[in-house]
């Protein structure tokens, strides 16, 4: 037992070496309990109990390459351990607690020491302390908890002094009473991974007027305000840390003039629990503006869901919110794994990116998925929202706004979908929409550039309705057994009609009124009520390739109508006329054929300044011509 001295133990200058000071309890004495000085090197000090010291419990300076292992080192009334100007020394598995100051505290000069396996508890001030320039220490697998301000803190003395070019990993670092977890502070190339900060009073970590800093895989949760904290810091960089339950999970800000960069792949944002369940992943790449600042935290969603998007994918939502000045983000990049997707009822190809604030409601970002990467992108993005991925909820009924591809066959009471965009796509992928002789399939009025293909629509007043709809196309569909036309064009131009069959429907096939410039090609019409194609004041269209049979009535109809052009098509054995056109004036007409048809094969009635090549008529019940 060493107590009652002024120092308990001390070792001075360089003829200190290779001691082993083990197994000893030393206490009370007015000064240091062990003090190393002057060059002392290659010494063990362990096992030993150094408590109620009136100084540090153990101190060395200028001292290197010592082992410091398995003491307990408590009571002390100024630091558990105090370094100063040291090097390559060894403080591992000490218990270190109640010391009036700091647990463990570097300062000034101490280099490439290894601080390990501590428990470092319910110091006065911090748990691990490393000042003016205490650079290249390695601080891991250490237990600091409760203590009372910052557990573990990394701070300069001025600008030329700073802590700089520390590691440390696979620390538990938790319940400060009064600060942060981890506090770096002017400290620049610092390396945090494999560390868990939680239920700190203050943040978790927090980086503020330092750059280089390297973050990942850390764990942050349960703090009092800020998971992770970065304030005026430069060059942020790192990647698989997961934060939640924290009061804002992420937090950065700039609030001097200067920008900053940040570059964070895969931040993990998890639910309370902390059970990886309804998460959010991000990469998250920006050069900050000055004077701005923004949080992300995971959030629920209470709203209702637009009624295009009734299914969230795995209840993924954060709440990205600007807190000072003109926040864009220059780039936010969601994204899941294939097991998450891989449950029944998710189909990846419908997923959407949205967005949700009070103001405004739902709006869709982004509407295609990187299926390869699992990835959704936003760029230049000026949050305050909540953002999350939504799957494409397809029923009929809707007023399509984005582009959409059917998972399912669909029915309908009414009209099963109304287009109220310009510039849309909708994919049926081959499957049908049923309708109960009410309403249209399709119905689109004053839009253009839409896109139909891959559809089987039927039963509906008409399959497909296009009202002053220009510039859009109707490719690879079947309409069939609809009350009225399959298709109808009306005072809708420009439009093509490609690879599509109209049959059994009660009016026309294809019927357009009032439209120009459309292009007809490869269409099949049969078995409908009152003729295959029927154009009526529907002037410069051109029909090519097309075969029109078993039609009630002709199998292509033209009344007036002007300027049209026919090329390759085949009316056969439909009950009226192959081709009749009613005071149809400048047509052109181009290796067509009328086969067994009940009327007349091409009947012109009052047609003038029309063109008739390689046309053929045979077996039709009255004239060829």
């Amino acid at each position: 037992m060493v107590y009652n001295n002024t120092n308990g133990m001390y070792l001075f200058w360089y003829d200190s070496y290779s001691n082993n000071i083990t197994g000893n309890l030393v206490y009370n004495n007015s000064g240091v309990g062990i003090y190393l000085r002057g060059g002392a090197y290659n010494n063990s000090i362990t096992d030993n109990t150094v408590s109620f010291n009136a100084q540090s419990g153990i101190a060395f300076y200028q001292v290197n390459n010592h082992i410091f292992a398995n003491n307990s080192v408590y009571n002390n009334s100024n630091n558990g351990f105090n370094l100063e100007s040291s090097s390559g020394n060894s403080i591992t598995n000490n218990s270190v607690y109640n010391n009036t100051q700091n647990g463990i505290y570097l300062y000034r000069y101490n280099y490439n020491n290894l601080i390990s396996d501590n428990l470092i508890s319910s110091n006065l001030q911090g748990g691990i302390y490393l000042y003016y320039n205490s650079s290249y220490n390695n601080l891991t697998n250490n237990l600091v908890f409760s203590n009372n301000q910052s557990n573990i803190v990394l701070v300069f003395y001025d600008s030329t002094h700073p802590a700089n070019n520390n590691i440390l990993t696979n620390n538990n670092v938790y319940g400060s009473r009064t600060g942060y977890g981890i506090y770096n502070y002017y400290s620049d190339n610092n390396t945090f991974i494999n560390n868990s900060v939680h239920s700190n009073n203050l943040s978790g970590i927090y980086i503020n007027y330092s750059n280089n800093t390297v973050l990942s895989n850390n764990s942050i949760h349960n703090n009092s305000l800020a998971g992770l904290y970065l304030q005026l810091s430069n060059n942020t960089s790192g990647s698989n840390n997961r934060l939640y339950n924290n009061t804002e999970d992420f937090l950065v800000n700039m609030s001097d003039a200067t920008a900053r960069t940040l570059s964070l792949t895969n931040l993990t944002f998890d639910n309370p629990a902390g059970n990886m369940q309804n998460f959010t992943s991000i990469h998250l790449l920006d050069s900050v503006e000055g004077s701005t600042a923004y949080s992300i935290s995971w959030v629920t969603n209470s709203t209702t869901l637009p009624d295009l998007a009734s299914l969230s994918f795995q209840q993924k939502f954060i709440n990205i919110t600007a807190l000072t000045g003109v926040v864009s983000i220059d780039q936010i990049i969601f994204t899941w794994v294939d097991s998450e997707a891989s449950l029944p009822n998710y189909f990846e190809s419908t997923f959407r990116l949205w967005k949700y604030n009070a103001s405004s409601g739902w709006a869709v970002l982004n509407i295609t998925p990187d299926l390869s990467g699992n990835t959704f992108a936003l760029y230049d993005l000026n949050p305050s929202s909540i953002y999350g991925i939504l799957q494409r909820n397809i029923s009929c009924g809707q007023s399509l706004t984005i582009d959409t591809t059917l998972l399912a066959d669909l029915a309908s009471s009414g009209t099963c979908f109304t287009i109220t965009v310009d510039n849309l796509t909708l994919d049926c992928d081959g499957h049908s929409l049923t309708g109960s002789q009410l309403g249209y399939g399709v119905s689109s009025t004053g839009r253009n550039n839409i896109t139909i293909r891959n559809c089987n629509i039927s039963n509906f007043t008409t399959g497909i309705y296009f009202s002053s709809t220009n510039s859009s196309w109707i490719i690879n569909s079947s309409f069939w057994n609809n009350t009225g036309d399959g298709v109808y064009l009306r005072s809708s131009n420009a439009n093509n009609l490609t690879n599509n069959s109209a049959y059994n429907n009660s009016y026309a096939g294809i019927h357009l009124e009032g439209s120009s410039s459309n292009n007809l090609a490869n269409i099949s019409a049969f078995n409908n009520t009152e003729g295959g194609v029927w154009l009526e004041t529907s002037h410069s269209n051109t029909f090519a390739n097309s075969l029109v049979f078993n039609n009630s009535l002709s199998g292509i109809d033209f009344d007036n109508s002007n300027y049209n052009t026919f090329e390759n098509n085949s009316a056969i054995d439909n009950l009226g006329h192959g081709f009749y056109f009613q005071i149809s004036n400048h047509s052109v007409f181009t290796n067509n054929s009328a086969t067994g048809n009940g009327g007349i094969g091409f009947y012109l009635d009052s047609v003038n300044n029309t063109n008739l090549t390689n046309n053929f008529a045979t077996a039709n019940g009255a004239q060829g011509f």
